[in-house]
């Protein structure tokens, strides 16, 4: 919905703007946040800053634009999940076992029936909750701080506050035994894993410790898995190497 036409901005003409200037964009969505970007050359930033309030400010939510995206998101899953080897299960499925509660366990990519259910209205409640003081905006380049914090106020200051929601709570019951599940995959040549821990609350000492933690496990090459896994078998003379390992997704 936020490529498919603002106050100032036709349908498509935000995508135009950007790439007639030289630039890219595109944005994504994790579990607990959406982001959107564009990267331009450093004397369009103003141009870039007004495109972005106007759309924040003045999206054009239709019931036309919701069913155009309503079919991008139903070819994206049956693309990226359904049609796909292990259907991105670590990050899709796997939050939906190991969790209990459904602000972490739902399917938060889309299932192809639920977002065919998704109605004009709760378009609108997106659109209400996507102000300034719901959202983050980082510049990083060459231009001058003290003028595009100028920019900054003049294309965001005058967008009015959301009426946001009381935030969620997140919390997860105590897990007091393992979890196991198994998924048939017709698409998938060879077996893959994932394994899943409950990470501790942010921005405690645990919760850093447990970072350093993945980092030493299971990240590049030189992690303890992909030595153990990889070269140790290797060296050893197994034959089993990285393209039979291809299928295989362990996190943690």
């Amino acid at each position: 919905m936020m490529f498919q036409g603002s106050q100032n901005l036709g349908k498509m003409e935000f995508i135009k703007l950007v790439q007639q200037n030289g630039g890219t964009l595109n944005g994504s969505t994790r579990f607990d946040f959406t982001n959107y970007f564009e990267i331009l050359p450093s004397n369009k930033l103003e141009t870039a800053l007004w495109a972005e309030a106007d759309r924040m400010s003045g999206l054009a939510v239709t019931e036309e634009n919701l069913k155009n995206q309503q079919g991008v998101v139903g070819n994206e899953v049956k693309v990226n999940v359904i049609n796909r080897p292990y259907g991105a299960f670590p990050w899709l499925q796997m939050p939906q076992y190991a969790n209990t509660n459904w602000y972490n366990a739902h399917n938060f990519y889309g299932d192809l029936k639920t977002s065919r259910r998704r109605r004009f209205p709760m378009c609108k409640v997106f659109q209400d909750v996507l102000r300034t003081d719901n959202a983050a905006l980082a510049i990083v380049g060459d231009f001058e701080t003290a003028e595009a914090k100028q920019w900054v106020e003049k294309y965001f200051g005058k967008i009015a506050a959301s009426q946001l929601p009381p935030p969620p709570d997140l919390t997860e019951p105590k897990q007091e035994k393992e979890k196991r599940v198994t998924e048939g995959d017709p698409l998938a040549k060879r077996p893959a894993i994932a394994i899943a821990y409950h990470m501790p609350e942010r921005n405690t000492p645990e919760y850093y410790a447990m970072g350093l933690i993945d980092q030493i496990l299971v990240e590049g090459d030189d992690s303890a898995l992909y030595q153990e896994l990889v070269q140790k078998t290797r060296r050893n003379g197994g034959r089993r190497g990285r393209n039979q390992l291809s299928g295989q997704h362990v996190q943690l």
